[in-house]
């Protein structure tokens, strides 16, 4: 809990205020609000493992890149998607997924890249080789935000955006491990 965002925090007790409201009790309404987010915690420990680091270190920065890109608020509306068939369905599955996978790979990707250790100087320095591209992620988000409620094709668009932020920070590592072999 000590590693949660405020962002995550609010969407948990919205989701957790809602369950209470139908009559689900208090603990068990916190446990299943967590519930959508719970599913990141394997790929928390399977990156943790992978780069043989701490998992309080890897979810530290997974949870401060989510609170920082506005990932636990795309995620929600990923997941209130309302699909009309089953393609819809197994679309939403599926950015679900690919939003939970560049995240991963986006953690992974700056834990590699830094010997920093303190992971506020570790996103300033990932910010300040990558301005446009957050900027342009961050207004996507905004653009999002003030549109009502997204749908698939503003998601997948979206969805895109991130993914060229991830990959140019993947690319922009692999630069620096090739500079220092």
């Amino acid at each position: 809990p000590d590693l949660h965002e405020a962002e995550w925090t609010n969407l948990w007790l919205s989701e957790k205020q809602v369950l209470s409201d139908l009559g689900v009790e208090n603990q068990l309404a916190g446990r299943l609000a967590a519930s959508d987010s719970m599913f990141m915690s394997m790929g928390i420990v399977d990156t943790a493992l992978q780069l043989n680091q701490p998992v309080h270190q890897v979810a530290e920065l997974n949870f401060k890149l989510g609170e920082y890109l506005s990932l636990d608020w795309f995620m929600a509306q990923i997941v209130d998607l309302q699909p009309h068939n089953r393609w819809q369905d197994l679309a939403r599955e599926a950015y679900v997924d690919d939003l939970e996978g560049q995240r991963r790979r986006l953690t992974a990707c700056l834990l590699k890249a830094s010997t920093v250790a303190d992971m506020g100087l570790l996103l300033s320095n990932w910010q300040a080789q990558h301005p446009q591209l957050i900027r342009r992620w961050k207004s996507m988000v905004k653009d999002l935000r003030h549109s009502g409620t997204p749908d698939f094709a503003m998601i997948s668009v979206a969805l895109r955006e991130l993914l060229s932020l991830v990959q140019s920070s993947v690319d922009s590592a692999l630069e620096i491990d090739s500079v220092n072999d």
